[in-house]
């Protein structure tokens, strides 16, 4: 079967992803919540709802706001970190622009390819 960095197969390393991982490619769950997300904010950009991301909320915290390469991809479609009464953050401000927009195309593309092909994401 199909194994991962340090000989586990790809189910063991799935369930001891804890922390940042500083290996290449993000993992499935991240993959999975910024797919979400960016697809949400695709298919309606004029939504409020989905303009703002609460990086407290658990579905998102460790897979996203607990790693800064998924952060930064965030800001890289136009998100920005913003406290509010002691809450974090991701919004973006105004209808995003048809480049941004088509940036964040690109991101959910390269994610699912990167997600798809790698070995131990389970999908490929």
């Amino acid at each position: 079967m199909g194994t991962c960095s340090s000989g586990s197969t790809s189910g063991e390393a799935a369930t001891r992803s804890s922390g940042p991982s500083r290996r290449r490619g993000a993992p499935a769950a991240a993959v999975e919540v910024l797919e979400h997300l960016l697809g949400n904010l695709l298919r309606e950009p004029r939504s409020d709802k989905f303009r703002r991301v609460r990086l407290g909320n658990t579905w998102i915290k460790e897979p996203v706001t607990d790693r800064e390469d998924m952060v930064e991809l965030l800001e890289a479609v136009g998100f920005r970190v913003r406290d509010e009464s002691g809450e974090l953050f991701m919004v973006i401000d105004e209808v995003p622009s048809d480049a941004r927009l088509n940036g964040g195309r690109r991101a959910v593309f390269l994610l699912e390819r990167a997600h798809h092909s790698s070995p131990c994401s389970g999908g490929g």
